[in-house]
């Protein structure tokens, strides 16, 4: 049976914050390193139960202080498989926007080469789609 939320005994605070962050186009897990095999559906599942968990847990006991849950994206989705071949992020945009993200910000690696940043910044383009949820506090 799937694993609920609570079953993994996670501490919660009045802000939770869900992040996934270094995944270098790795969408469908990482077939090299076992302890990092999980694909963008997993951590989905993970943030949609998490907020299943938390809305039940409010609704039990109205009286209780509610928990926001952030769902985040710390950059670096780009570079590390054929998906990014030479940082054409075509292939993996739309699988972020299919993402409930609250907040998604660029790493390092989407600031490497001009090609992906023009794509990103071209009108209808990465950052227009995220509008206010797009973040750029990793550029130097």
């Amino acid at each position: 049976p799937p694993m609920a939320v609570a079953d993994i005994n996670l501490p919660l605070g009045d802000i939770n914050v869900v992040v996934l962050t270094d995944t270098h186009s790795w969408v469908g897990g990482h077939g090299e390193k076992e302890e990092y095999d999980a694909d963008y559906g997993d951590v989905l599942s993970f943030y949609q139960r998490f907020q299943q968990q938390l809305v039940a847990l409010q609704a039990s006991d109205p009286q209780q202080h509610k928990h926001d849950l952030w769902f985040v994206m710390n950059g670096d989705w780009i570079d590390g498989t054929g998906l990014a071949l030479n940082s054409d992020p075509s292939a993996l945009v739309p699988i972020l926007e299919k993402m409930p993200w609250d907040a998604i910000n660029i790493g390092n690696h989407e600031l490497y080469r001009k090609g992906v940043i023009e794509a990103m910044f071209r009108p209808g383009g990465f950052a227009e789609w995220w509008g206010p949820k797009y973040l750029s506090s990793n550029i130097h």
